[in-house]
């Protein structure tokens, strides 16, 4: 028994966090968290999204590893999400983060608030748009993963 993620687009799947709760391993599409969890040839297997021939390999891989290892994989697919995904752990490194990027804002000479854009369709570009219209805001990151940097420039150009 194994657990199948073929999505395009995910955040940290709770299937896959699921799956290795019950010690499945696991074959998925490379969206979002998923590496984190889904470690090639330790926990499962990965292919791009929308990659057909790419998931029909990582189901053969998965196949060929044979019952013994599956269950394997599946074992440290729980221990690691038991040991990294638990929430005392999560809230621990949230706090830990904020922490610190409150003391590099802090430090930092720009007081200009920065902004990161997920995204980059129609309400991303015009969040952009507006940023960067406003002297007072820096923009720091924009992130489309679907995009390619030249088509970006071009739908700001036009």
């Amino acid at each position: 028994d194994a657990v199948l993620l073929a999505s395009s687009v995910e955040g940290l799947p709770n299937v896959l966090l699921e799956g290795f709760a019950m010690e499945k391993a696991c074959v998925s599409t490379i969206v979002g968290g998923t590496p984190e969890i889904v470690v090639e040839g330790k926990t499962g297997f990965l292919c791009q999204p929308r990659d057909v021939e790419g998931l029909a390999e990582a189901m053969k891989k998965l196949c060929a590893a044979g019952p013994e290892e599956c269950i394997k994989m599946g074992k440290v697919g729980r221990e690691y999400i038991l040991g990294k995904m638990d929430k005392a752990t999560q809230f621990d490194a949230y706090l830990d983060f904020f922490t610190r990027l409150k003391l590099e804002v802090a430090q930092k000479t720009d007081p200009r608030p920065t902004m990161g854009i997920n995204g980059f369709g129609r309400i991303g570009r015009l969040v952009f748009r507006a940023a960067m219209a406003n002297p007072d805001i820096r923009v720091k990151a924009v992130n489309d993963p679907f995009m390619d940097l030249k088509y970006m420039v071009y739908q700001l150009k036009y």
